[in-house]
């Protein structure tokens, strides 16, 4: 499926004592082009609906680092949603620095659709409205 793009600028925050992006916020800047992706959608990562609330926790993580990002560069991150599963779907990032085009890192997250309710939060099938969203915006 063809991938969404989110870029983001390198804040002094993200950096660990060296200078350098500290490993645990790739999976940060993963997770908010991961909601631009829903966002692109016209919907959101928790969806509050007048008959359900759903929402999409991350059920796992990965990231294999190639190089490093710094202090005010830019990064691209392409996502592609690689899968949709019946209550799961899995997304593919490759991180580019914008100024060499170098990928820096490669992530997986795999996230599962879930109703929230009072009781809690419990796995549930892909609703076909996202199903359809997911589709137009494949089409266009």
């Amino acid at each position: 499926m063809k991938p969404f793009h989110y870029r983001k600028r390198i804040e002094f925050f993200e950096t660990d004592a060296v200078g350098i992006v500290h490993f645990s916020n790739y999976f940060r800047i993963m997770e908010m082009a991961e909601h631009a992706w829903f966002r692109s959608l016209g919907t959101s990562v928790v969806h509050l609906g007048e008959d359900m609330h759903i929402s999409w926790p991350r059920v796992k993580a990965d990231c294999t680092f190639y190089g490093p990002l710094k202090f005010e560069d830019e990064v691209d991150v392409a996502v592609s949603m690689a899968e949709m599963r019946h209550k799961s779907m899995v997304f593919h990032h490759t991180l580019k620095r914008v100024s060499d085009g170098v990928v820096v890192a490669q992530g997986e997250i795999v996230v599962v659709c879930v109703e929230m309710t009072h009781e809690g939060m419990k796995s549930m099938p892909i609703p076909d409205f996202m199903r359809a969203l997911i589709q137009d915006r494949e089409d266009s």
